[in-house]
């Protein structure tokens, strides 16, 4: 059983050789590998299994920043060692559609702009009861997908002006 997800077959496919170095860490080599799938299916398993927990332990463990945005509302957590901060953004205009990336772009093209649009912001942070790496996980399959440090800055500086 995988600790974060186990990895689809296409990104198996894509980390091919990454998964040859790993067999071959584990002293398996392409006969034994095969003769594995054939006859083995629990530790084949078991040991996609480990292989897709190091991929997903490495990836989770650099994510630094994460977003989610809907139609009313943007949050951004800074994902840090020990703790995640979060800034949230939220609008008291009716009409606003964060999700729509037209209105989301008009909306951010300059500060002017989205203090039109009335903004609250809030802030947030967290120490985390689990890994980074667990706790990145724990958003993403909220929906959160990797954002970036400039709109996590500009929420900030929204937030302490």
């Amino acid at each position: 059983m995988t600790k974060y997800r186990r990895l689809s077959n296409s990104e198996l496919e894509e980390l091919r050789d990454d998964f040859v170095k790993y067999l071959s860490a584990q002293s398996i080599t392409a006969d034994d590998w095969q003769k594995l799938k054939d006859k083995n299916d629990e530790k084949v398993d078991e040991l996609i299994d480990l292989f897709s927990d190091i991929v997903m332990e490495k990836v989770l463990s650099s994510i630094e920043f994460l977003e989610i945005i809907t139609s009313e509302e943007i949050r951004v957590f800074h994902i840090q060692e020990t703790k995640t901060k979060l800034i949230g953004l939220s609008f008291n205009k009716k009409g606003i559609d964060l999700a729509d990336p037209r209105q989301f772009e008009e909306i951010f093209k300059d500060s002017d702009s989205l203090l039109s649009f009335d903004p609250q912001v809030y802030s947030m942070e967290k120490e985390h009861s689990k890994s980074r790496a667990e706790e990145s996980f724990f958003l993403v399959n909220m929906g959160a997908s990797i954002s970036n440090k400039e709109l996590f800055e500009q929420l900030n500086l929204l937030y302490t002006s």
